[in-house]
């Protein structure tokens, strides 16, 4: 239940296992909320519609808020989850259902309590949430043949819930864009070699007409013409 005469709102759950939520945190615009009331299904039964098929889910919730949350400033969650569930705390998220899509929500802050995690999220509402880790998704071809991953992180990458999730097809998939890539540095190489040759050859070609045209030195010459000689006769 919420009753508060200032514009902040405090509800603590009962988390005994350290895996749900610990509090919400409300701010409201203004003052005037009145008598409200805030509850939490730790074991939402979310649509199958509806469910996150590219993400490992660790599990969801639905809040429901009896008043309008167009009078909310801002909200906080508080979950916690054991750490026998998380592999990297980084990548845990929330993620919120509204308008026909899942919008995931990063951790402003994320305590470590020795056998769990406590993580603080800020979000704009209520709805259905599922606590997820949160894996990138590369969307296009592109974009993974440039990135640095290696073939077992490429593996790793979730596809969306309308492509074939076959291991054939993911290796088949990556051997194509290995061999992509190969061929983009292959032709990146043949490029650099083709300007080198073609600098070699106009150095060579620029040496040649230097040395074509290069003054001569005159030295000596011998000219028939200019020369008189005398003949002497034989004395008798």
């Amino acid at each position: 239940m919420l009753n508060r005469d200032t514009n902040t709102a405090f509800v603590e759950f009962a988390n005994t296992t350290k895996d749900s939520v610990e509090s919400v945190t409300i701010k409201f615009k203004d003052q005037n909320i009145g008598l409200q009331t805030l509850t939490l299904d730790t074991d939402a039964s979310v649509p199958t519609t509806l469910k996150i098929l590219d993400q490992e889910t660790i599990g969801y919730l639905e809040f429901t808020y009896s008043g309008d949350q167009g009078k909310f400033e801002s909200v906080e969650i508080k979950f916690t989850l054991p750490k026998a569930k998380v592999t990297d705390p980084k990548a845990i998220k929330l993620g919120r259902y509204a308008n026909n899509e899942w919008t995931y929500y990063v951790p402003s802050n994320i305590e470590d309590k020795g056998t769990y995690y406590l993580f603080t999220v800020e979000v704009p509402g209520f709805s259905y949430y599922a606590v997820v880790n949160f894996k990138e998704i590369i969307e296009n071809e592109e974009d993974l043949i440039n990135s640095d991953m290696d073939k077992n992180e490429i593996l790793k990458i979730t596809v969306d819930s309308n492509v074939n999730k076959d291991n054939n097809y993911l290796e088949e998939d990556y051997n194509n864009i290995i061999i992509s890539k190969t061929d983009k540095e292959s032709n990146r190489n043949s490029l650099y070699w083709i300007i080198g040759i073609i600098l070699i050859l106009g150095i060579i070609f620029g040496l040649y007409l230097y040395l074509k045209n290069k003054p001569k030195n005159p030295g000596f010459s011998f000219n028939s013409n200019n020369v008189k000689q005398d003949i002497q006769k034989p004395s008798l």
